[in-house]
């Protein structure tokens, strides 16, 4: 399915070159269940090295989109932003973040970059 997303993310950027766009792309992978990558090692079933895998992945995969990007010559007018969730902590005991009652609180813990045009 990460594959099938891909694809369908760089066909739609690839079409709308052109134009003004919007794209949302929510990599579903790293959400339960946790499923081995085309990079696992063939065989592994413990949770937290396939959550690896998937971040892994998942990096790749943004690699991939940026370079895509860059070859249809649009990141001199495209904003980039990337998220993730704040509830890592739940699938994957070695990222210790306290868990909060607070949503404001669990926020501080939302990892994100973005990349711009160069405006200078």
């Amino acid at each position: 399915m990460p594959d099938k997303m891909h694809e369908f993310a760089v066909e739609f950027i690839t079409r709308h070159k052109d134009h003004p766009f919007y794209l949302y792309y929510a990599m579903t992978h790293v959400h339960e269940p946790i499923l081995p990558t085309p990079d696992s090692k063939p065989g592994t079933t413990d949770k937290n090295t396939l959550y690896q895998d998937n971040v892994s992945y998942m990096d790749k995969l943004v690699g991939k989109l940026l370079a895509e990007i860059d070859r249809l010559h649009l990141r001199e007018k495209t904003i980039v932003v990337f998220g993730r969730q704040r509830d890592i902590a739940r699938i994957c005991p070695y990222y210790h973040y306290p868990r909060q009652t607070s949503f404001r609180l669990e926020g501080l813990h939302v990892g994100m970059w973005g990349t711009r045009p160069d405006d200078s």
